[in-house]
Order: C-alpha cells, then sequence, then structure tokens
C-alpha cells in the first residue's frame, strides 16, 4: 500500500467518522426534545387529575 493510498483511507475514515458524530448529535438532540416532551404530558396529565 503506498502512502498515498493509506492517506486517502485515513482521509474517508475521518469524514465517516465525522458524519457518524454529526449523526449521534442529531439523536441526542431529539432524545431530549422526547423527554421533554414526556414531561409536559406528564405534568398536563396530573393537572387533569388533580380536578
Amino acid at each position: 500500500m503506498s502512502t498515498n493510498e493509506f492517506a486517502a483511507i485515513i482521509e474517508e475514515s475521518t469524514a465517516t467518522i465525522e458524519e457518524l458524530s454529526a449523526t449521534l448529535m442529531n439523536i441526542s438532540e431529539d432524545q431530549k426534545a422526547i423527554a421533554k416532551y414526556i414531561d409536559e404530558t406528564y405534568e398536563v396529565a396530573q393537572s387533569i387529575r388533580v380536578w
């Protein structure tokens, strides 16, 4: 394997890792939004139950 081939593999791997990292960050943000929605829904359910 030549140095250029190795460099190309490293470059491609780095791009893939960066893409994976961005995907994981988006999933984390989605999870936060879902958790917030669940908390808000629970609070509404609790307030209705009190009536």
